[in-house]
């Protein structure tokens, strides 16, 4: 049984316009990280796949049982979004649909080989089996990113198409509230406050347990291989410790880039200068509820402006995330302009403040995991009426701890040495506290920033080929071993 929902942050108002929170994102950002028509269904016990796309098909959403709704930008056709960035001729692009156990609306894509196809990059790869019978790999993208984050810099060259070329059956997914998965079956984000009271909990207890049991429905695996990215392996790693039974259960192995369990030696200066001033806290005083939602005409803006001029934005972006020690840095030559074209995807303020919480609280020793969200201790506001406070949400004054000690699903790091969001000293805590035969491998490559991980300019040579190659040697099958250290 889940623990019912209480909702901070109340009562607030809508967000601000989309082109303020592009702005937020250029002059103070918090994060780094990098779009949809609405629909509505019946929310279940159950995660669900309750809708499908492919490309070059005119799928009628309303032959499926479903009630089309406007997208959240006219005129936006949000698996074109992400299908721009597939060959149609090579890969098979589908968009399905999961819904959490509190009712968000969750939108997955999977792409695979065509049979009979093979890419330019790996000629020997033909795509002659059946989808149902491919291994089944998740990807998980990073905070105020998308799933596009996974296909971005293209075959050959993205870590989704690395995959895809090697057989595998791959599935990406979105959490509530990005430009992808903004809908309810109850709840509006454009005028009901309370959609956007959420945070990275409920990502990794409902978001990512509700996904995963989707794709296991639609393929039919016993279990799958998983790949998180920034707030993608915080999730996964909260999912497991909190003892989410899908995630235990179906997860084989999980494989963490530039991983986050704790924060609190985070040394980005914009990062850190956000959250000590308590820049979220301070925005929900104000009324807002979401932060950094998707424009497009912002984001069209940007694209102009960092392809013309890609050096103050690239620096911008290292200032973030750290930079990679080698001459003119590691990003891909395209990523700086989309990056600012693609991000921020949007998520909520009560997020937001979730990770400032991370980012501010004391280097504890005795810790032995990231903390859930801090509602407070004042359960009454003056006038009498009911606040949302930790004795309400967890029976205790102090928010819990997701217990890192208790994860026996296989773990595998792979750690950057300029990673200033990653920071290696919070790294070492994460080793520390993982059992050892559940972390069955880490790989550290000292050069590497935050930002390398996803569109790194020699990732696709130098990273993705070590998480394919493992991928490949576990197999899927739950095992223990003692880790193995890499330095690649």
């Amino acid at each position: 049984l889940r623990r019912p929902h209480y909702y901070s942050l109340e009562p607030m108002q809508l967000g601000a316009p989309r082109a303020f929170w592009w702005g937020c994102f250029v002059l103070l950002p918090l994060f780094c990280g990098v779009d949809t028509r609405w629909l509505k269904g019946d929310a279940g016990d159950e995660a669900l796949v309750i809708g499908e796309k492919q490309i070059g098909l005119d799928a009628n959403l309303a032959e499926l049982g479903l009630q089309d709704v406007p997208a959240q930008e006219a005129g936006e056709d949000l698996f074109k979004a992400m299908a721009d960035f597939v060959d149609p001729a090579t890969y098979s692009l589908s968009e399905h649909f999961a819904t959490t156990d509190d009712g968000y609306i969750l939108r997955l894509f999977r792409m695979h080989l065509k049979q009979g196809a093979a890419p330019d990059t790996s000629a020997e790869v033909a795509a002659a089996s059946d989808p149902q019978d491919r291994p089944v790999v998740f990807l998980q993208h990073a905070l105020l990113d998308s799933s596009i984050g996974w296909v971005m810099l293209g075959a050959g060259r993205a870590p989704a198409f690395t995959l895809a070329d090697a057989g595998y059956d791959v599935w990406m997914g979105n959490v509530r509230g990005n430009r992808f998965s903004r809908n309810h079956t109850t709840l509006d984000p454009g005028t009901q406050p309370r959609f956007w009271s959420f945070s990275w909990d409920h990502h990794a207890q409902h978001d990512l347990p509700a996904s995963i049991q989707a794709v296991i429905d639609a393929t039919g695996a016993d279990s799958l291989q998983y790949i998180g990215y920034s707030q993608g392996t915080m999730m996964m790693l909260g999912g497991l410790a909190y003892g989410d039974p899908v995630l235990t259960s179906r997860v084989s192995l999980a494989v963490l880039l530039a991983p986050v369990a704790f924060t609190s030696h985070i040394t980005s200066s914009a990062f850190t200068g956000a959250a000590r001033a308590k820049m979220a806290e301070r925005l929900a005083r104000y009324g807002f509820s979401e932060f950094g939602g998707h424009d497009p005409r912002s984001a069209s803006v940007a694209h102009r402006v960092c392809s013309a001029f890609s050096y103050p934005c690239l620096k911008w972006l290292q200032l973030l995330c750290g930079a990679n020690p080698q001459p003119g840095g590691n990003l891909a030559k395209s990523a700086v302009a989309n990056l600012f074209t693609l991000m921020p995807a949007g998520t909520s303020i009560q997020n937001m403040a979730h990770w400032g919480q991370g980012v501010r609280a004391a280097d504890d020793p005795l810790a032995v995991g990231p903390t859930m969200y801090d509602y407070g201790t004042a359960c009454l506001a003056p006038d009498g009426a009911a606040l949302p406070c930790n004795q309400a949400a967890y029976g205790q004054d102090a928010p819990p701890q997701y217990d890192l000690r208790t994860i026996t699903t296989p773990v595998a790091l792979f750690t950057g040495g300029h990673d200033t969001l990653s920071d290696p000293q919070d790294v070492l805590r994460l080793i520390d506290l993982l059992p050892d035969a559940t972390l069955v491998h880490h790989t550290h490559i000292d050069e590497y920033a935050h930002l390398d991980f996803g569109v790194g300019e020699d990732a696709y040579q130098r990273l993705y080929p070590l998480v394919l190659q493992l991928l490949q040697q576990r197999g899927g099958v739950r095992a223990s071993a003692t880790h193995p250290t890499a330095a690649a």
